[in-house]
């Protein structure tokens, strides 16, 4: 995991097959150093140790239906360096007065900067049954980071601006990972398969030495011990259903930044040995953003799901009962500059939950022949991102305006073309 300039790097693993093939044992290190670690770090060591364990050749073993039964069980360290140039304070080039050169803060560098460790314990099995029909691949994790490295604002009258890595804190991450491969139809001339994956992921900011860390202000986007990393934090509506005006509890956690679960579906279909149809799908769920599109527009009058709450705000001084069927969270959303409800950014933190037909495709292998000097021909038309099912009112609930920083949010960005594709593929 090493990425700077200089790495010296050793390596050691011991594999053993005990038990007569049925328990396989692997024990491994790692010493590695990097240039971009401060003094005083020197080489780092980092263990592994695995094992498996095949129960299914057990002569206890009696049940038929159940071919495979197989244990794992791993835990080991990695490492994640600095940058190449983490460590160091940078200045950059400007043109002052009268064209005069002259140069300003760039990276406020960090001298003291060592490697970021994870440790991880890993837990799973794996099971075929009826014949191959049915086969079960199952994991749980917990990873502990320590000494992560974080990018930390510092104080503008520091004279620098950005933020800077620094090994804080501790940072845990668990989760659950399963795929279940199945057999639908198989008949002569038919081969129906499918395949369920999913998958969870929860993290923690388990100890940051009591500090808060700002990620993006107007992406409401924290780092705060004991929430998820990162998190949202901003004014939560406690009312969003009631016929009133809004009422918020500030500095209030609203949701996890990125989804915690997902839950993709593929299916694929051979017919006749030469026609194979496949689909794949995917569901994210738990994750959240600022439809920054929305907040802009909403305010100014020119967002389309808000005329409706707007003409009926603006003709309250001949109708005072025109606002009576508007809940919280439309008056939220729909605030107009200078309104009785002040628009704020955070009434529009929405769910990303969504499933999307990720791509269909069907393949056609040409009979041999058809096309003279060929070994293989085959046809294949495909769509890409054809359908999406959300309650997220934006354009798209995976967009992401913040490139390169943790936080996330929808704002003039375009959403995922759909696409499609015929192509013809020949070996000769």
């Amino acid at each position: 995991m090493e990425t700077t300039t200089t790495t010296n790097d050793i390596r050691a693993i011991v594999r053993q097959h005990l038990l007569t093939d049925r328990l396989f044992g692997t024990v491994g290190g790692r010493l590695a150093g990097n240039s971009a670690f401060g003094e005083g770090f020197g080489l780092q060591f980092y263990p592994k140790v695995s094992a498996a364990y095949v129960v299914s050749d057990e002569d206890f073993w009696r049940w038929d239906w159940w071919e495979v039964m197989k244990l794992r069980f791993a835990v080991g360290e990695s490492g994640k360096a600095p940058g190449a140039f983490d460590a160091v304070r940078t200045w950059d080039p400007i043109a002052g007065e009268n064209g005069q050169p002259g140069f300003t803060p760039g990276q406020v560098g960090n001298s003291e900067l060592g490697p970021e460790r994870s440790r991880e314990y890993e837990l799973g099995f794996e099971a075929g049954m009826f014949g191959g029909k049915l086969g079960l691949d199952m994991t749980y994790f917990n990873t502990t980071t320590m000494d992560a490295l974080i990018p930390v604002r510092r104080p503008p009258s520091q004279g620098f601006l950005g933020a800077q890595l620094e090994n804080v804190g501790e940072l845990l991450n668990t989760g659950f990972e399963a795929r279940v491969n199945f057999d639908i139809l198989r008949r002569e001339g038919i081969d129906w398969k499918g395949r369920v994956d999913y998958s969870t992921l929860h993290s923690e900011a388990v100890d940051l030495g009591g500090q808060e860390i700002t990620v993006q202000t107007f992406g409401r986007t924290y780092i705060k011990e004991g929430y998820p990393v990162p998190g949202l934090f901003g004014l939560k509506l406690t009312n969003p259903d009631a016929l009133a005006d809004p009422i918020w509890e500030e500095d209030a956690f609203v949701g996890y930044l990125y989804p915690t679960k997902s839950i993709g579906l593929n299916t694929s279909v051979r017919l006749m040995e030469r026609v194979l149809i496949d689909a794949v799908g995917e569901a994210k769920l738990g994750g959240h953003m600022i439809n920054a599109n929305g907040y802009q527009n909403g305010r100014r009058g020119a967002w389309f799901p808000c005329y409706e709450v707007q003409a009926k705000y603006r003709s309250l001084s001949s109708n005072p009962t025109a606002y009576d069927d508007v809940t919280a969270l439309q008056r939220a959303r729909c605030a107009l500059n200078g309104g009785r409800v002040a628009p704020t950014y955070d009434a529009w933190i929405e769910s990303t939950d969504f499933f999307k037909l990720r791509s269909v495709s069907v393949t056609y292998e040409l009979p041999q022949g058809w096309i003279p000097g060929t070994r293989t021909a085959s046809v294949q038309v495909a769509g890409r991102n054809l359908w999406t099912s959300t309650d997220y009112s934006g354009s798209d609930p995976e967009l992401n305006d913040y490139r390169g920083s943790l936080s996330r949010r929808d704002y003039y960005v375009l959403p995922t073309f759909r696409t499609f594709l015929a192509s013809v593929r020949v070996t000769f």
